[in-house]
């Protein structure tokens, strides 16, 4: 529940009008695509009206199905469990890029580091609930890894789904050692592993990155200049 007051401060608007202008035109482009009529305020269709503030500016409350839809696509993060948490907690908190941040912010860097909420829901989305190589779709075996470092990362690229690549166990094994790498055409690249280890774990000389894009890029170069590749 926030006032346009308070939405501002947080999207780091001059002032309220500015972010009602945003949030009427976000409204808007929901209401053209979900079919609803005129409405005297298209920022309804987002959110529901509630009571004044103390200072007496209109609230908003987010409707619960988009909040749903938010959570469910990965673009908002709800604090994770799981192994390495307590690490990565106190790593982020650590780290001076993360200082004065968000809690919001904080926990969807927590979750990166680990893996797992929001960045993990959007990199899976992006490949299909498949290996980026060899297409398992097994998701207990799937890991949500980066391609740039994540010491040499700003906390921007840290989130950014294209500096991710989702792999099965044992090709993330690989790739986060830097024993295997893959090029600006997706290729696979290797330091001389044998041909029987490579297949043992399902991958091959002509194994490559299943699609690609271009901000992708970037980021492999940045993980084969680490890893002595170039």
């Amino acid at each position: 529940m926030l006032s346009m007051l308070g939405i501002a401060t947080l999207g780091e608007y001059d002032d309220y009008s500015a972010a009602n202008i945003q949030y009427g035109k976000l409204g808007r482009l929901f209401a053209d695509h979900l079919h609803i009529g005129d409405l005297d305020n298209f920022t309804e269709v987002l959110a529901e009206p509630g009571n004044p503030d103390a200072n007496g500016h209109w609230q908003w409350k987010l409707r619960p199905a988009l909040l749903a839809a938010l959570h469910e696509l990965g673009h908002v993060d709800s604090p994770c469990t799981g192994p390495g948490l307590a690490e990565a907690m106190a790593e982020v908190a650590a780290d001076p890029q993360s200082q004065g941040i968000s809690e919001t912010t904080r926990t969807a860097l927590v979750n990166a580091r680990i893996g797992q909420g929001g960045y993990r829901k959007r990199l899976l989305r992006l490949w299909g609930g498949q290996c980026a190589v060899s297409a398992c779709s097994i998701p207990s075996v799937l890991v949500a890894s980066h391609a740039k470092s994540w010491a040499s990362s700003s906390n921007a690229e840290r989130l950014d789904v294209y500096n991710g690549l989702v792999l099965a166990a044992s090709i993330d094994r690989l790739f986060d050692a830097g024993l295997i790498a893959f090029g600006d055409d997706g290729q696979l690249l290797h330091k001389a592993l044998p041909c029987p280890e490579l297949r043992a774990v399902g991958l091959g000389d002509d194994s490559r990155l299943r699609f690609i894009h271009e901000p992708h890029k970037a980021y492999l170069s940045a993980h084969r200049r680490q890893h002595g590749y170039e």
